[in-house]
């Protein structure tokens, strides 16, 4: 076990976790401390400490939890609180999760008995940015997610995105929404549908949002039912919504970005403009 201390101190509140490859103290300062103390930490809070990759390509189940036996105590002697985890096998066992990139941005607990206390963020590995310079925005934000846990300022990646939402139902409701749509430069489409198949995919539903916090959504072809057993949702035409939406495409003189334009524009065409599949006319139309 290795370790690197970027100013002396009797006690350290973050500790790194990283693979030996990557344990030079001065590619260390420049793509993680220098980026922490910038973002408010102090090094003195700090260090780093190697994670033992065992004896073949990548450490077992085994080598992980006899090296953490030994790292764990370590760790809670020096008072830790937080873990930056570049390793993505040491991360998946301290957390008890299957996978990594869903988990990137947010702030998890430890799953080890006796050191749930620490709080675990997943890191970047530095090297990876030589083969993948886009990965950097990846590395800012495990360190900015780290930043705020410790300052206790964190939020999850998603709390708080919703400023305002409209889930219009009936028609006349739908028909205000989308009048009210009019009077912004730019907007955001995204639809909902049945299937990949752009004959049977029909519109679920579709939203609207004019910027990152504000929009409207509202079923389309999506009708829910009670069955036996609870609610459920079922395929139903609705022409006459529709009928609106194609008249709002036709009259929109704004900016329109949809979510997925290879398929939610396919989809869109054929539902609104179109009779069947050999409807040019209507593709043409829908197209323009």
């Amino acid at each position: 076990m290795r370790h690197h201390i970027f100013a002396e101190s009797d006690s350290y509140k973050v500790a790194l976790l990283l693979k030996p490859t990557t344990f030079n103290k001065s590619e260390l300062v420049e793509n993680y401390i220098n980026p922490l103390v910038n973002l408010g930490l102090k090094q003195e809070d700090i260090i780093a400490f190697t994670l033992d990759q065992g004896k073949g390509k990548k450490p077992t189940a085994k080598e992980i939890k006899d090296y953490l036996d030994t790292l764990l105590p370590s760790l809670a002697s020096l008072g830790v609180q937080y873990l930056y985890i570049t390793d993505t096998n040491y991360f998946k066992t301290l957390t008890k999760e299957g996978k990594t990139d869903p988990h990137l941005g947010y702030l998890l607990n430890c799953a080890i008995k006796d050191y749930t206390h620490l709080k675990i963020v997943l890191g970047i590995n530095y090297q990876q940015l030589i083969y993948n310079p886009d990965l950097k925005t990846k590395l800012d934000t495990s360190l900015a997610t780290l930043a705020s846990a410790t300052k206790g300022t964190y939020q999850d990646p998603g709390s708080n995105i919703i400023h305002s939402a409209w889930y219009p139902e009936t028609s006349q409701e739908i028909s205000d929404a989308l009048d009210s749509l009019y009077q912004y430069p730019s907007l955001s489409c995204d639809i909902e549908a049945f299937s990949l198949m752009f004959t049977e995919a029909g519109i679920g539903s579709i939203t609207f949002c004019w910027d990152e916090h504000n929009g409207i959504a509202f079923a389309v072809d999506y009708k829910e039912v009670e069955q036996e057993g609870g609610l459920y949702g079922v395929q139903v035409d609705n022409t006459r919504i529709k009928y609106k939406l194609a008249q709002f495409f036709e009259t929109y003189p704004g900016n329109l970005t949809f979510h997925n334009a290879t398929y939610d524009v396919k989809v869109l065409i054929y539902n609104l403009w179109m009779k069947d599949p050999l409807d040019m006319k209507g593709l043409l139309e829908g197209l323009e």
